[in-house]
Order: structure tokens, then sequence, then C-alpha cells
């Protein structure tokens, strides 16, 4: 769209883009005047990410034709994507082990769209939260310091817990108390939150540092009382993870 909200009919044809053989299309980034969008299909579960110029023409350059197509174990989808300021493209979502589980994976990609190798395991990171759970990455956002932070949720049964995993730029891990499956069952409330927020931790669990942070990757150190509560005097109103 234009800047007063009318379609750019000189982007693409007529405003519109078609990404055939994409069924569901989940994020959007930009970089350099390339628009990135990720996605997956269904049947088969593959992701994909597209690469268009900034008049809306695809890119061939880019993986093949224009689409960059990912399959893991037994499927892999896509829920979000953000692009590094060396321009790599970071993927988060979920790839499906077997008809009960699916765990956590973030991927990044080259710009000519082939899989970053010196990443994680052939360009790929995954996490799993426990057997036979329902695991799936929804959202990505980078910090500053390159550290890459994912958002999530695991699925047992009817019960849902949210989860986070953080990783330094090569895929490593910061620490297993980071992205181990008790990090699931942390209860954060209320949400949304004004003067204070109060935590339910598992049995035998210790916090060793606390931080809350916003979704541009500003990071503030808080403090955890004796009662599991955090104040949150001094911060700005906002969005934090």
């Amino acid at each position: 769209f234009t800047a007063d909200g009318l379609v750019d009919s000189v982007y693409g044809y007529n405003g519109l883009v078609p990404l055939t053989g994409t069924n569901y299309a989940t994020g959007i980034a930009e970089h350099n005047n390339i628009i990135y969008a990720c996605g997956y299909s269904s049947i088969p579960l593959q992701g994909f990410v597209w690469a268009l110029d900034d008049t809306g023409s695809y890119i061939f350059s880019f993986g093949t034709g224009s689409k960059a197509v990912f399959s893991l174990n037994m499927g892999v989808g896509y829920n979000s994507i953000q692009v590094q300021p060396d321009g790599q493209i970071l993927l988060g979502g979920g790839t499906l082990i077997s008809a009960q589980e699916s765990d956590f994976i973030i991927s990044r990609i080259n710009t000519d769209g082939t899989a970053d190798t010196t990443f994680g395991v052939g360009g790929h990171f995954m996490a799993d939260l426990g057997n036979n759970t329902s695991e799936n990455l929804l959202d990505l956002a980078l910090q500053p310091d390159g550290k890459i932070i994912g958002i999530g949720t695991k699925i047992v049964g009817t019960h849902n817990d949210m989860a986070f995993v953080r990783l330094d730029a090569t895929s490593v891990p910061l620490s297993v108390a980071e992205h181990n499956e008790n990090l699931t069952s942390v209860k954060v409330y209320p949400n949304p939150a004004s003067d204070y927020i109060q935590l339910d931790l598992p049995l035998d669990s210790k916090i060793v540092k606390s931080e809350i942070i916003s979704v541009t990757g500003s990071v503030s150190r808080v403090t955890l009382n004796s009662k599991n509560v955090i104040s949150l005097n001094g911060l700005n109103k906002g969005i934090y993870v």
C-alpha cells in the first residue's frame, strides 16, 4: 500500500504478488530493500521463504525461482522470520517428529536461500522439550548483541505451557536452564501487568538471574523477591518477554 492507504498499483501485479505453493503465509521481514516472506504448506508439510525486490518482482537468484524450500524429519512449518544485520535470515517454527510429537526449530539461511551449515546441524537448531508433546515456536527476536530469542508453546494433552529458548549467534543454547522442559512449567501472571508480575516455579527450582526483554531486544535486569514477585516500577510501558 501507499502511505495514504491506497493500493500501490506499480508494485507487483496491480499491488499483488502471488506466492504459489504456499498454503499459509506467516511472517514478513525487510532488509536492504528486499522483502522476505515465510510460510508453509500442509501437504506435504514444508517450510518456505520467498524473496522479492522493492518493485514486487521475484528474485530468481534466491533459492529455486525466488523460493527456498525446507523439509526436515516428517515436515517443518515456519511461523516467524527475522533478518540479521549481515543479511542472513532466521526462521522459527515447528518440525514434526512423529504423529504425536513436534519440536521447536530455528533455521538460518544465507542470502541466496541455502541453509547456513555453520548454524546448528546443517543450518537448523531443534529443541525437544519432552516426549510426545506438541511444541511450536511462534516468534523470534534478535538482541543487539546477536543473541536469538524464541517464544512458543508446548502442549501436553489439553494442557498448554509457554516456553522460551535463547541461543548465541552460532545456535549454542546459553544454558540448560534457559531451554529445558522445566521452563515450560513456569507460570507468569497477571498478563497484562502494570505494577508487578508473580512467578509460580516448579519445586526445587532456583532463579539464578532474572531479566525482562523488550520485543526490540532491550534487556532490563530485575529483582525477584522471596515470594517470587518482580516489581515493574521503573520499566517503560511496552511489550516484554
